[in-house]
């Protein structure tokens, strides 16, 4: 018995193939040819040239299979998984078993003879794997043969002698249709791989394009930021004579000054940002809620109106803050800062096209009786959104036609608003309003209480707890960037520890072997030329000096001591390439002074 499951298992299996043998043009060609041919043969050898043979309840049941198969669009979804084993039936139905049957009835007259190669021809081109033919071939042709015996047909005229006359040409036609179709398959399997690779190369670089345009655009109001606030700061140092070795400034200068140096740390944290908004596209990574703090909404939307890039005062005229009820919630204030970045520059951008259109940005604290949520409401009345998009607007690379956009900001968005226990949903009529509703879990009084009395403690304590824990610890510093080790080491010197620095892997390891058991924590560069951080590691763990094999003579604790992965990049492959290296703890190069106390509180309960 054939196992029709099996049957096209294997016919799956080879894509190349697959591709020529079901394609949806193969399929229709001869749905097309039987829907045609089956009335038209009817009528010529019923009417014009009449044929004793010919019966038109087989021609029925011929036009009516390719004629449903025509119509597999409109199929019911039930169906259409049934139809691969629909078209076999199909084909095995219109060629082995109606041409044999007919060539039966005829007394294997000349028409069929003929018409049998062509028949086969045909077969073999939608079907070029051999031993698929040879069953589709026996099931038609036994097929016939049985009509033929039950209609009591005679088939003495399928003699020995006329057998053997056909089966050199039968063989002769099988071996060299199989070879064309093969060879035609493949070239055509060949040519669509080709094609794919290049609309893949191309939908590449296209994402890439719009990618690299994103991140430009974005990480220009940061970097502006800090240009230009460095440009102040230089500016005031400029107007200090150089002879001078002490110099008093005024409250106002110094003032200004401290304003700029927070604009610069501010704006560093969002390009930051930025880049983990892309990473977590790109890598689907997960939200690190242990971070999460407590906000008020107002402030949120605040900061937004305050540092978002309007191009004009006129643009910003446009937006209008309507926040009544306010509320706090709990999540990380960059992501959520973002979020409302990315539904200004979306609206901003359609809002292009209607300059009578506006923004508003609204809160309620209740919706619809539900009294466990707060909503915040991002309205314009702008172009609008067609219905049938109104969902996929939230899936990556959706970028509804807009010039140079990635379609990742949409899907960070829903991404944060998910992590923070909530949601983001979108209602539009098109030509009138979109509105983007977020809704936020409501935050108990006593809750609200504790969690801000415990970040004021953290944040005026942090300092104090390095200090009490780690200090005048020594640390070694290993990074190959001079403005990094500079930078970095004098953060970790206010915090309390002692530091030594190496510019690159082998100095690491020199230091070690003479100071490595009075080193408490390693701060490793994963990224060096010559020799990286994880062979850095690799080798300290191992116990070796250096690449030969010395073994480490005044560092006994080499195993035993934490290495902490300093470096830039924490996608995923580098995460797992860091745990491989036994490497424990990961702190990323624009690391704060709270990221650094959760690692030392790892530390310490790890030692305890």
């Amino acid at each position: 018995m054939l196992n029709i499951s099996g049957f096209f298992s294997d016919l799956k299996k080879d894509n190349k193939l697959r591709n020529h043998i079901i394609s949806n043009f193969n399929i229709y060609l001869i749905a097309f040819i039987g829907t045609i041919c089956h009335p038209l043969y009817w009528f010529w050898w019923t009417y014009i040239d009449p044929k004793p043979w010919e019966m038109p309840y087989l021609r029925i049941i011929g036009f009516l299979s390719c004629f449903l198969l025509l119509l597999f669009p409109v199929w019911p979804k039930k169906f259409k998984k049934y139809k691969q084993q629909y078209w076999l039936f199909v084909l095995t139905y219109n060629l082995p078993f109606f041409c044999s049957f007919y060539l039966i009835a005829s007394g294997a007259n000349i028409i069929w003879i003929s018409a049998l190669f062509p028949i086969l021809f045909l077969s073999i081109m939608f079907i070029v794997r051999i031993w698929v033919w040879i069953v589709h071939m026996i099931i038609g042709v036994g097929a016939a043969v049985a009509l033929a015996m039950l209609l009591n047909i005679d088939l003495s005229p399928f003699n020995y002698p006329l057998m053997m006359a056909i089966l050199p040409i039968f063989i002769f036609g099988v071996f060299t249709a199989f070879i064309f179709s093969y060879s035609n398959a493949n070239g055509i399997a060949n040519e669509i791989e080709r094609r794919e690779k290049i609309d893949l190369a191309k939908e590449r670089q296209k994402v890439l394009q719009g990618l690299g345009g994103s991140i430009a655009h974005e990480m220009r109001n940061p970097l502006g930021s800090i240009h230009h606030a460095a440009y102040i700061i230089l500016e005031k140092i400029k107007q200090i004579p150089k002879g001078k070795k002490e110099v008093v400034i005024s409250r106002q200068d110094l003032n200004e000054i401290s304003d700029m140096l927070n604009i610069i740390d501010y704006s560093s944290t969002r390009g930051n940002m930025l880049i983990d908004v892309i990473l977590s596209n790109i890598y689907d990574k997960e939200t690190d809620k242990a971070r999460f703090k407590i906000y008020k909404i107002s402030q949120i939307v605040e900061t937004v109106m305050k540092e978002f890039a309007f191009s004009s005062s006129e643009e910003k005229a446009r937006i209008a803050v309507n926040i009544k009820n306010d509320f706090y919630f709990k999540g990380d204030e960059n992501m959520m800062v973002f979020v409302l970045f990315n539904l200004l520059k979306n609206a901003l951008y359609y809002l292009q096209l209607r300059p009578e259109s506006s923004i508003t940005i609204s809160t309620n604290n209740s919706k619809l009786g539900d009294n466990k949520l707060n909503y915040l409401y991002f309205k314009d009345t702008g172009v609008g959104i067609a219905a049938h998009k109104l969902e996929i607007i939230f899936e990556p690379f959706m970028t509804s036609e807009k010039v140079g956009g990635t379609g990742l900001g949409l899907p960070f968005c829903r991404r944060v608003m998910n992590s923070f226990d909530g949601n983001i949903i979108c209602n539009s009529q098109l030509g009138k309003f979109t509105e983007f509703v977020m809704s936020f879990p409501k935050i108990s009084a006593e809750e609200k209480d504790r969690k801000l009395s415990i970040q004021r403690d953290k944040i005026s304590d942090t300092a104090a707890i390095i200090k009490k824990i780690y200090n005048n610890k020594t640390v070694l510093l290993v990074d190959d960037q001079m403005i990094n080790r500079k930078l970095t080491s004098r953060r970790l010197e206010k915090l309390g520890f002692k530091v030594m620095i190496a510019c690159h892997g082998q100095e690491a390891l020199d230091i070690l072997s003479e100071k490595g058991d009075k080193t408490d924590l390693i701060f490793m560069d994963l990224h060096m030329p010559e020799m990286d951080g994880y062979e850095v590691a690799h080798l300290i763990k191992l116990g070796h000096k250096n690449r030969k094999g010395e073994k480490f003579t005044n560092f006994k604790n080499h195993q035993k001591i934490e290495i902490m992965a300093f470096s830039g990049n924490n996608d995923q492959e580098t995460m797992v390439k860091v745990k491989e290296h036994d490497i424990q703890l990961f702190l990323g190069k624009g690391w704060s002074d709270d990221e650094l106390i959760v690692l030392i509180k790892k530390l310490v309960a790890k030692k305890a």
